[in-house]
């Protein structure tokens, strides 16, 4: 079964976790325990480039968070692509601040030359409504925007907890998502899409997981074998049990370093 851009969540669905997360918790010190950048010791393909110009990344800490953050932007440095950074726990000077506190130390002054730093409210909820036709044309334009300005293409890393602020129209977060897959397809544009595993429910997380190519969990990143199946292929388990499978499921695979295919 596939989706299809009508595919929404209901809002009646429990957006925000009522467990902590523990089945996203217990995975993760699972994978620390054992061998491997993912943990396992099967051998899978070698990937020795980006895997996609779309990923997810489910962390638990800011450390996490950041780690994973200041690799990715990193790289899209080094590329000579526009950085853009959606943050959403702080103000765009507060957030520069806390990247500088674990580590992450971009070139130049916020909002000018080849970084840019912004919240929410200058993107996904403009006029405070979320709308995945003009989120997906602002995009358009800010990867227009990058060409004209002489860059290689532009790098967009986005904190997604926005979607838990109960905003008009967040219910269609996964359209988005869906959405991102086609505006990506070219090498012009890269997106990761960071999710708190500690606030969105394991409910939310199965479309997360089916509406992005690959995920990135702790240090490594596995190609998403669950991208475009829908939930439902479990016949009717609850969310954790069905997060949890799949989540045993990539783990069998041998993750790559994070560092070598973002």
């Amino acid at each position: 079964m596939m989706f299809h851009k009508a595919n929404r969540l209901d809002e009646r669905n429990s957006w925000q976790v009522d467990e902590r997360s523990l089945v996203i918790s217990n995975w993760m010190k699972s994978r620390r325990e054992a061998p491997g950048p993912g943990g396992s010791t099967k051998k899978g393909d070698a990937v020795t480039e980006p895997i996609t110009h779309h990923m997810c990344s489910l962390h638990q800490s800011d450390e996490e968070r950041y780690a994973i953050l200041g690799t990715f932007l990193d790289h899209g440095l080094d590329r000579h692509e526009k950085v853009i950074y959606i943050a959403d726990q702080h103000s765009t000077k507060a957030s520069m601040l806390q990247m500088e506190r674990n580590g992450i130390n971009l070139p130049g002054d916020q909002n000018t030359g080849q970084v840019h730093v912004l919240t929410v409210f200058q993107s996904f909820l403009r006029k405070g409504v979320f709308d995945p036709p003009q989120m997906i044309t602002w995009l358009q334009r800010e990867m227009l925007r990058s060409k004209h300005e002489g860059y290689q293409g532009t790098c967009i890393a986005a904190e997604m907890t926005w979607a838990l602020r109960g905003a008009a129209g967040s219910a269609r977060l996964i359209e988005y998502e869906l959405e991102i897959n086609k505006l990506v397809q070219t090498d012009s544009c890269r997106m990761l899409c960071m999710y708190d595993s500690n606030r969105f429910s394991p409910a939310v997380l199965h479309y997360v997981f089916t509406s992005h190519p690959a995920v990135v969990l702790g240090a490594a990143a596995y190609r998403n074998s669950y991208f475009h199946v829908a939930p439902a292929r479990f016949g009717g388990c609850p969310a954790s049990t069905t997060l949890n499978a799949w989540l045993d499921e990539l783990g069998s695979t041998r993750g790559t370093e994070f560092s070598k295919v973002c």
